[in-house]
């Protein structure tokens, strides 16, 4: 138990320095160029989510908002939910007390 644990204390701290050592040698490389200019005036800002009623209708089910989409979103958000009913259903007949008769001594016999 003892070696396994020095192992794994060993192999964390063996990836932490590696991880250490490549982010340092990142760090010195020439930073890169941005596709955008950043001292020209951009007059509509970048962003990865789009505004209210820029984009178009979905095509297809699998488009942005397509039903697809909507029926993922809700299995997501249904799934919790019946987990739960499912837990506290078998928590509920699990803590009902048995009805069967129990004996207090055996009698089978060893041989």
């Amino acid at each position: 138990m003892t070696r396994r644990l020095a192992f794994l204390v060993l192999a964390t701290l063996a990836v932490l320095c590696l991880s250490l050592v490549s982010s340092t040698a990142q760090a010195q490389t020439e930073p890169t160029k941005s596709p955008i200019d950043i001292r020209e005036p951009n007059p509509v800002p970048p962003n990865s989510i789009p505004r209210p009623n820029s984009g178009t209708a979905p095509a297809s089910p699998g488009d942005l908002g397509g039903g697809l989409q909507l029926t993922l979103l809700g299995l997501i958000a249904a799934f919790p939910v019946v987990a739960v009913f499912g837990i506290r259903r078998a928590a509920r007949a699990g803590a009902k007390p048995t009805t069967t008769p129990t004996s207090s001594k055996s009698t089978s016999s060893v041989v």
